[in-house]
């Protein structure tokens, strides 16, 4: 048997608990999702698409999903070489799941890779095989791409798509539609694109922002206005205020010992290095 099935047995389903005794576990809606999954495909083929927030425990269900599915070879879609690294380290140590009580400490890890490269050749593909999971950014190996080959069809039975609001694009789309016969898992924070374009597939299970947040999932939220000063106005006096509310908060913390980051968000690449800039005039960040 492969790796995910022959281990399917050894996949657990303990309760975080947070009382007095508090012991690690998935949460409700960790649950939740894998139980939807797994309900989808008893009847279905069609993609099952899962709505999580961001720092909800999504990656828990993503690796878990292909235990549950008894996985031959599983392929991770991701939209960044940062996200892929770390999704590749932490399944190749199956960290997550452990650090749950999912999955017995002593547990030998999958064959994990992670591409490096652009795949051009069909032993690229064929090489692969030797993994039971590969862990790729979408621009490394879609076929839509000019010197990417068309993959085996029957080289991945089970495809989890990370941040799967990309997947309507022409490159996600094109390399999703190539293994007709797989299970596809779609997870998002963000099921609706501003373009419009529909997700392909079945949404199984939705978990929400304010029900996060009732659950204490985030914990607690600080509103900190941040106001331009007397007579400077304009766009970049807005960005400027952000910026230096964003330092004072977050030297706070850290000189109250918390080990926090601070990431600034914002909608393309151009608007990220003007705002770096921003940030490298005005503050000590």
């Amino acid at each position: 048997m492969t790796y995910f099935a022959s281990h399917y047995s050894d996949l657990r389903f303990p309760v975080e608990r947070g009382d007095d005794i508090p012991e690690p576990g998935f949460r409700e809606a960790q649950r939740g999702a894998l139980f939807a999954i797994a309900s989808h495909f008893t009847s279905r083929t069609d993609p099952a698409i899962v709505t999580m927030p961001t720092g909800s425990g999504k990656t828990a269900v993503l690796q878990a999903s292909a235990f549950l599915l008894r996985a031959s070879r599983v392929l991770v879609l991701t939209p960044s070489r940062l996200v892929r690294e770390q999704i590749a380290e932490d399944f190749g140590e199956l960290r997550v799941l452990k650090r749950l009580n999912a999955l017995p400490n002593d547990l030998a890890a999958p064959a994990v890779m992670a591409t490096n490269a652009r795949v051009k050749t069909a032993d690229d593909w064929e090489a692969m095989r030797a993994f039971d999971v590969v862990v790729a950014t979408v621009q490394s190996i879609s076929p839509s791409l000019e010197d990417v080959p068309a993959p085996p069809a029957d080289l991945f039975d089970l495809i989890l798509v990370d941040e799967a609001h990309h997947s309507p694009a022409l490159t996600w789309r094109t390399l999703i539609e190539g293994f007709p016969d797989a299970l596809k898992v779609l997870f998002t924070a963000t099921p609706f694109r501003r373009d419009d374009r529909e997700i392909k597939g079945r949404f199984v299970y939705s978990y929400d922002l304010k029900r996060a947040y009732d659950d204490g999932v985030f914990g607690h939220i600080d509103y900190i206005p941040a106001e331009p000063e007397a007579g400077d106005t304009g766009r970049e006096a807005e960005d400027r205020a952000v910026a230096l509310a964003a330092e004072a908060k977050f030297k706070a913390d850290r000189a109250a010992n918390l080990d926090h980051l601070l990431m600034v968000r914002t909608d393309s690449r151009a608007r990220a290095k003007e705002l770096e800039g921003i940030y490298a005039v005005n503050t000590e960040l």
